[in-house]
Formats: structure tokens, sequence, C-alpha cells
């Protein structure tokens, strides 16, 4: 995972996956992200893969920690920022594993997969 981050060609694949996730989940097409269609956005990526679905406060955490700018929605960059650090969290919990598989750090700072 950490390499797939530290490539530019996958970097920017990445970036154009997360760009069309974030329009299937723009209902309004407003392109911005309120909390209910981030909730739901969480939601699918969590039913996805596996995960339990977050809590309505875990969710309402995250969304006011990746809204930067205060405005009550997300764009598209705040978003991707999410998602980005989603997955170096993800790259810094692979490369902490232990050999049997057990992990060494909690996931605390990344409230959506919670």
């Amino acid at each position: 995972m950490k390499e797939i981050l530290r490539d530019p060609k996958k970097l920017k694949m990445i970036k154009q996956n997360t760009a069309v996730q974030f329009k299937t989940a723009d209902k309004d097409r407003d392109n911005f992200l309120d909390l209910d269609e981030f909730a739901a956005s969480c939601k699918m990526y969590n039913l996805n893969f596996g995960h339990p679905d977050p809590t309505d406060r875990k969710m309402r955490e995250a969304f006011d920690r990746y809204d930067r700018d205060k405005d009550g929605k997300l764009n598209l960059d705040e978003y991707t920022d999410m998602v980005l650090e989603v997955l170096r969290v993800l790259a810094e919990v692979e490369q902490m594993k232990k050999p049997e598989g057990e992990t060494k750090i909690v996931l605390e700072k990344v409230k959506v997969l919670e």
C-alpha cells in the first residue's frame, strides 16, 4: 500500500477513482457532500470492505474533521484528503502488522473506519 501511495501514476489513479466515488455520492449534484451524502458514502465503503457501520457520532466527527473550511459540506479536495489519509493509515497498519497478523496500533485517527 505504501508503495502505491508513492507512485505518481497510481496516486493519480486513486485520485481519479476518488472523484468518481465523490460524484456517485453527490446525489443532489451540487459538487459538495452534505453529512447525509457523506454518511451514505461511508456506509457503502464499510459494507464493501467488511467493516461495521460507523456510528452517527463517528461520521459527524469525521465529517467535521475533513470539512476544513467549516462550511458544513465537503468539496472534492476535502473528500480526497480524507481518502488519502485513510489509505496512509492503512499503509501504516500494514507495515506494523505482527507476524501473527495482529496489529500494534489502533485506528483511532481514521474515524470513518470505526
